[in-house]
């Protein structure tokens, strides 16, 4: 059976496409790159960011790119405590753990679990520890919310569920928030009085 050339190149064309119907490139291989090298140094500090702004693979590999440089599925922010890009293409599981109990930030210890090849799973501990497997990347603070639309406009991920709990979770911090300066100023008023006798 034979394939004309003009099949070929459209089934080259298909499988270098992602689902936004832009061509991918091969050149970004890696779903993570980073401002600076994934090492401490000597001083405990975190290694240097490249003064030619250049990016480092998973990072780990320096490399020629700069951000300007990543496709616009790529979601910028502070990753691993450094600045960097992850992609969200090619996302298969997102998992996403809210914490109810800091309430002075609304997602900074929060966690969204990423994975690209398999289910993430939640394993629970009896002494209430619980940890995840399966995922490839970990997120939190304001990248959660951006990576989260991200992962749904570019790897067509269903992310309603995460929206709800997303949403509980503010409803939580602004309503706990709420309590505290209510208590605060009856806190206060209660003082003032106290001075006026």
């Amino acid at each position: 059976m034979s394939t004309s050339r003009s099949g070929i190149e459209r089934a080259d064309k298909d499988a270098t496409e992602g689902q936004t119907g832009k061509k991918k490139s091969n050149r970004f291989k890696a779903k993570l790159y980073l401002d600076s090298e994934y090492i401490f140094t000597e001083d405990d500090r975190y290694a240097p960011s490249d003064p030619m702004g250049r990016l480092y693979s998973e990072g780990r590999y320096w490399t020629k790119m700069r951000p300007e440089d990543l496709p616009e599925w790529y979601v910028k922010g502070r990753i691993y405590r450094r600045y960097g890009s992850l992609s969200a293409l090619g996302v298969k599981h997102l998992l996403y753990v809210p914490n109810y109990f800091f309430d002075h930030h609304m997602y900074k210890y929060d966690f969204l679990y990423v994975s690209f090849n398999e289910e993430i799973k939640r394993i629970e501990r009896e002494d209430g520890f619980d940890y995840c497997e399966g995922y490839d990347y970990q997120l939190t603070a304001s990248m959660i919310t951006a990576f989260v639309d991200a992962a749904e406009k570019y790897s067509g991920y269903d992310v309603t569920e995460i929206r709800k709990e997303l949403k509980r979770k503010e409803e939580w911090f602004y309503e706990r928030n709420r309590l505290k300066r209510e208590t605060a100023k009856a806190q206060y008023k209660c003082l003032g009085e106290a001075k006026e006798k």
